[in-house]
């Protein structure tokens, strides 16, 4: 009989790496296995090709020389109707024995709402596993993806419709400790856990932290954005796709509740989970590699 294994979803995108790199560190590789969606990735994990767009993928994950028992479930942003493309799975996945599972959220996606919130009601409503919903703050790779990264370089500036609201940003490292323990620990949490980081921002004060000498060491600029201008950001950074022109419309309103204190709400609640990472240093560290380097 196979070892019972864990299948870890999303392995290459920010987070699930990180998880990844956690696995590394308790010498887990053995009985963990990975996704990949257009190149194997490299080895000691096995890994297996999976793509939200083709069910056809899905039923390989569950052959039964994996006799795989626990998911951890990162879904891509380019979706928004997140249930729709993964319910086939999910319910394969039960079906197949998959125990428990471990999703990947946010503090600003609700149970029941689109996206990643469907699937939280499915797994907890529905198919009535255990589990465990990871609601995470923006993490600080925020200031290294699209489409902050391009305009810190270029242009010197962060646009963002959040005016002054403060949010608790959390480094990716603290999220894979919280994942690492909901997947491998011998009982369930069966709970949200909500994980921050342990201070508040809000992007006058971030753009602040790159200005200074030890990180850019040139004035980078908060410039708020209007309702219709952050939709209109948001929208090009999704390339005008149908579907993620919902998702472009979905932050925007994100940026709304930012702005009314939704997130910042969360760090004063008890019960959270807080990281021990703090945002100057990495913002240093970044710099130091070059990612916010004009383009010559």
């Amino acid at each position: 009989m196979p070892k019972p294994s864990i299948l870890i979803i999303g392995a290459s995108g920010t987070v699930g790496s990180a998880v990844v790199k956690r696995f590394d560190k308790e010498g887990r590789t053995g009985d963990t296995l990975l996704t990949y969606f257009s190149r194997p990735l490299p080895q000691p994990y096995h890994s297996i090709k999976l793509d939200w767009s083709d069910p056809t993928t899905f039923d390989p994950a569950f052959d039964d020389k994996y006799a795989i028992t626990t998911l951890f479930i990162l879904l891509p942003m380019s979706i928004f109707d997140t249930l729709g493309k993964s319910r086939k799975f999910l319910d394969e996945a039960k079906a197949r024995g998959v125990k428990r599972f471990v999703v990947l959220s946010g503090t600003l996606l609700d149970k029941g709402t689109k996206p990643i919130g469907d699937v939280h009601e499915y797994i907890v409503g529905t198919l009535k596993v255990d589990y465990s919903i990871l609601r995470m703050c923006g993490d600080f790779a925020l200031f290294s993806g699209a489409p902050f990264q391009a305009n810190i370089r270029d242009f010197n500036f962060l646009a963002s419709g959040m005016k002054d609201g403060r949010i608790p940003l959390v480094h990716v490292d603290d999220v894979a400790d919280v994942a690492y323990r909901a997947l491998t620990d011998a009982q369930s949490p069966n709970k949200e856990q909500v994980i921050l980081g342990p201070e508040l921002f809000n992007l006058d004060e971030v753009a602040a932290l790159l200005s200074r000498g030890d990180t850019l060491n040139r004035k980078i600029t908060h410039i708020r954005l209007t309702k219709q201008q952050s939709l209109n950001m948001l929208k090009k950074a999704y390339n005008g796709n149908p579907e993620q022109a919902e998702l472009a419309a979905y932050w925007s309103a994100a940026d709304e509740r930012d702005a009314e204190g939704v997130e910042e709400a969360f760090f004063y609640k008890e019960g959270n989970i807080s990281g021990t990472h703090h945002l100057e240093p990495f913002l240093e560290e970044q710099a130091k590699v070059g990612i916010w380097t004009p383009s010559q």
